[in-house]
């Protein structure tokens, strides 16, 4: 199988790091003599020169025009020669300090056979070539040249066991989308890097077509060619689209061979394919025909990723660096002072951070006037990153703002977000040690109790506290979903929710668990309190690409999942227990605005931002619309 594909591969590295204004090592202008005049040539020595399998190689040779302090530590070594051997990162190269140029490495022979361009090299008795290259520095388009300098080494005793032959074993043999199976067997050796090869990708092929490399998971290889290792059985992959059915999981490797910066050939290998079945998951109607839903939690609801609070026709928003309150649904806006939100981080050792940088809002339930915030403040005394997110409260509207209290043993800087439950407000926190706690207020934040994890069941599933580190757009981190198991908080290892990505969790009367914010897998239930997740199919969102897009759906308070047609923007639910998309009125107003459940409505709320003075009011487009 042929496709122009891009190799990340380690022998390349040097290569294309090299590939910018560095010229050859040794290259010198010299004035014209009548004698022409030999120069001197890269020499390879091996120690010993033959055996079998597995024999420890030392490498002795010569790079001209080399010295220690310009040479790297190694290169490549090639075993059966560039470009079809076997490639092995040299790590412990030793540059001679007397004699410039000269060096000692060593190298294991392979054990088993290895994957070339040209598919599967096996070993046999006889003479192989061993290469080096780019060993002395860095080279312009070293890694893409032939073998510096070679010799050859004399296999023997080589037995059927070195080759065996491919095999891929997956368990179970059929998975729902979103299920975990485990891959192992045996394939050839791919390059060699360190104590580990660099193994295997692993994708679908059904009906002549293939998923693109790497869009489903990896195996990892030991050098004796054992292959292990578990994917996820992604609901929709590309170009294939959504995967159903009968078809084959495959190994692939992709070989790619540059020289002088043009491309020349480019080949994917594909081995070792064994049967596999899609089974259909669990549809929306199904799903919703035997339960109903009982409580929904998201994280856009706790203050941490909406700036925009809503209690009846009070809307509370941060915008331009301010802090805006309107009591007539938006049609008026009233600035409230924010010189007090600075003094309070002061008096918690902070600094203001970007005008008080208000990242979260929640009202206490049945309140207009009792808010809490999460804020970005400035930490130097941490170090870099020196950003924290911390809480903060007022009882009066935003006039004036106190610090939520932590509880004993942590301090401000463990804050992990707050979370309307019932009519209580929650506040999460962490340790840097790990260790995590919950206090409530039903008082919108005047007196704070700790949350007792042993009156929750191991059924119930929330959505744990946010780190405090504001990484900004490069963060990795991510928030954990917990239980409650045997009087303590458990952080659950999968799913993986990303910071900032908008995650609901929903309980249904069956006690199963409803899991929405994972883009590959925009809804999927746990019926074991957590410890796995299977995908829930939905309709296609009129006007999408049926075989290739998903919806990126939210789950309201009613039970009905809440979508954006991707062409027009106009926006659909589907309703619980039902398998139809039904139009959303007033889409046409919607284009580009925040959706914000609050109560029994939902809210686009849509904000245009003066850039030639901040002080003036923000221009918020705000459409309740009725579900129910």
């Amino acid at each position: 199988m042929k496709q122009i594909l891009q190799s990340t591969h380690w022998s390349l590295v040097v290569a294309l790091a090299a590939a910018g204004s560095f010229g050859l090592l040794g290259a010198t202008m010299a004035p014209a003599v009548s004698k022409a005049v030999t120069a001197p040539t890269a020499t390879l020595q091996l120690s010993p020169d033959q055996g079998p399998p597995g024999t420890e190689v030392t490498l002795r040779g010569f790079v001209p025009g080399v010295t220690a302090s310009q040479a790297l530590e190694g290169g490549n070594i090639y075993f059966g020669g560039w470009p079809d051997g076997l490639a092995v990162s040299s790590d412990h190269t030793i540059w001679s300090a007397s004699d410039p140029g000269h060096f000692v490495t060593h190298f294991t022979v392979p054990t088993t056979a290895w994957l070339s361009p040209n598919g599967e090299s096996r070993l046999k008795d006889g003479a192989v070539t061993i290469g080096i290259q780019c060993f002395g520095g860095v080279m312009e388009g070293c890694g893409l040249r032939p073998d510096q300098a070679s010799a050859l080494f004399h296999m023997t005793d080589v037995t059927a066991k070195a080759n065996p032959l491919p095999s891929l074993t997956v368990t179970p043999q059929s998975a729902k989308p979103g299920a975990t199976v485990t891959l192992s067997g045996w394939a050839p050796l791919t390059e060699e890097f360190g104590s580990t090869a660099f193994g295997y990708q692993v994708v679908w092929e059904q009906n002549g077509k293939s998923t693109a490399y790497g869009n489903i998971g990896s195996v990892q290889q030991r050098l004796n060619g054992d292959i292990t290792g578990t994917v996820q059985i992604p609901a929709i992959a590309s170009p294939v689209g959504m995967l159903s059915g009968r078809g084959r999981l495959a190994l692939q490797y992709v070989f790619t061979d540059v020289s002088q910066n043009k491309p020349r050939h480019a080949d994917t290998e594909t081995i070792d394919a064994t049967p596999f079945t899609v089974t259909s998951p669990l549809s929306w109607a199904q799903l919703t025909r035997h339960a109903t839903l009982t409580s929904l939690t998201s994280n856009q609801n706790r203050g941490y990723f909406s700036s925009v609070a809503v209690s009846g026709a009070t809307i509370y928003t941060a915008s331009s660096g301010n802090l805006w309150v309107s009591h007539n649904g938006g049609r008026n806006w009233t600035a409230l002072p924010i010189q007090s939100l600075d003094a309070t981080e002061r008096s918690m050792g902070y600094a203001p951070f970007n005008q008080s940088n208000l990242i979260g809002l929640v009202l206490a339930p049945g309140s207009s006037n009792h808010l809490l915030a999460s804020v970005s403040v400035d930490a130097p005394k941490l170090g870099a990153p020196p950003i924290l997110n911390v809480g903060v409260e007022s009882s009066n509207g935003g006039q004036t703002w106190a610090a939520v209290p932590a509880p004993h043993g942590m301090t401000s800087n463990d804050f992990g977000g707050f979370q309307v439950e019932g009519h209580a407000v929650w506040a999460w926190w962490q340790s840097s040690k790990g260790t995590i706690a919950v206090e409530a207020s039903q008082d919108g934040g005047r007196l704070w109790h700790l949350v007792q994890p042993s009156k929750l069941t191991s059924q119930v599933l929330l959505l744990g506290p946010v780190p405090a580190s504001n990484y900004g757009q490069m963060s990795t981190q991510t928030e954990p979903i917990v239980t409650a198991v045997r009087g303590a908080w458990k952080v659950l290892q999968d799913p993986v929710v990303n910071e900032g990505t908008i995650t609901q969790l929903a309980t249904l009367s069956n006690h199963a668990t409803l899991w929405l914010g994972n883009l590959s897998y925009p809804v999927e239930i746990s019926t074991n309190g957590g410890r796995s997740f299977s995908y829930v199919k939905t309709p296609s969102v009129p006007g999408s690409l049926k075989s290739m897009e998903l919806p990126l759906v939210r789950l309201l308070p009613n039970g009905a999942l809440l979508a954006q047609d991707p062409k027009t923007s106009a926006y659909y639910r589907l309703n619980w227990g039902t398998s139809q998309w039904e139009l959303v009125p007033s889409a046409d107003t919607l284009a580009g605005a925040t959706i914000l459940v609050a109560g029994s409505k939902v809210y686009w709320l849509k904000q245009s931002f003066n850039s030639a003075a901040k002080s003036k009011q923000p221009t918020m487009l705000t459409v309740p619309v009725s579900l129910y």
